[in-house]
């Protein structure tokens, strides 16, 4: 267990938080080795707990049925309309899984449970199938999964691969801010991918706490590298949006991935579990 209160940077020092003109400042954290482990037989999810799965999307053609039974017509529809068989069988685990874990929360049976969607498309789960409200957030990229669960804080959590050419300076020029920029092609050649993607993970995970997208500005808020490349998130006080307090990890959750998470509100007590027993190592 984690509390999401005390900021860190890898090996255990504080961070300390960059305050830029114009911003708000939030700590972004990059904590020590976070303790996944096996799941309790019986999953309590308390109101000041957070749990962060990690899957391995890998499943066989009879848990890839299994999977798929579990969906309904629609995410079937969006199932079959990939190209690619990989893309179709992660995108059937990914959603199977958080069915099957929404269920276990709920008590109700994974094939039940009915989604509706946010204004930019962030799932939600039926208010009269889980009291108090049980908030959740899935990312998923080339083979793992990361889930947040929590209840009544809004959560966003993101992962992606670590791909030299991810970090491309067009890229970073189309959604990082000049600073954010400048700041990643300041770094060596061999830290960019990572640093990259510590940026691009907190800012998605920010957006889909917020239940914001891709097309929202990315100007609002910037997340400031200093040596030796760590990440601080700020962001953005504007006088027409009431301020909100958010607590932010930043974490490799397997080694080649870079993933984080967002929690609305501060001291939350973080609970890491594997999918279904173990995961990249």
């Amino acid at each position: 267990m984690y509390p999401l209160v005390t900021p860190y940077r890898i090996g255990g020092k504080p961070t300390e938080v960059v305050h830029l003109p114009g911003l708000a400042a939030a700590t972004i954290a990059a904590p020590p080795d976070f303790a996944w482990s096996a799941p309790p037989a019986e999953l309590v999810l308390a109101a000041g707990d957070v749990h962060l799965w990690r899957a391995p999307l890998v499943a066989d053609e009879i848990q890839l049925a299994q999977f798929r039974e579990t969906l309904c017509a629609g995410e079937r529809d969006r199932a079959s309309r990939f190209h690619f068989a990989k893309g179709q069988r992660e995108f059937i685990a990914a959603r199977a899984i958080l069915r099957i874990l929404l269920g276990r929360y709920t008590g109700q049976p994974p094939d039940r449970l009915r989604f509706g969607y946010g204004a930019k498309g962030k799932p939600f789960l039926d208010e009269r199938q889980s009291e108090p409200s049980v908030r959740f957030n899935l990312s998923h990229s080339d083979g793992l999964a990361l889930y947040a669960f929590s209840r009544g804080r809004e959560v966003g959590v993101d992962v992606e691969c670590v791909r030299p050419s991810f970090s491309d300076d067009r890229i970073a020029e189309q959604f990082f801010s000049a600073r954010e920029a400048a700041a990643i092609r300041a770094l060596p050649a061999h830290r960019r991918p990572h640093s990259f993607l510590a940026l691009w993970t907190a800012k998605e995970a920010w957006l889909k706490a917020k239940g914001a997208g891709l097309g929202d500005p990315w100007e609002e808020f910037e997340v400031s590298l200093r040596p030796p490349g760590d990440p601080v998130l700020t962001r953005r006080a504007g006088p027409s949006q009431p301020e909100q307090q958010w607590s932010f990890r930043s974490f490799p959750p397997a080694p080649g991935y870079m993933g984080a998470l967002v929690v609305q509100g501060t001291g939350a007590t973080l609970h890491c579990w594997d999918w279904p027993e173990s995961a990249p190592q």
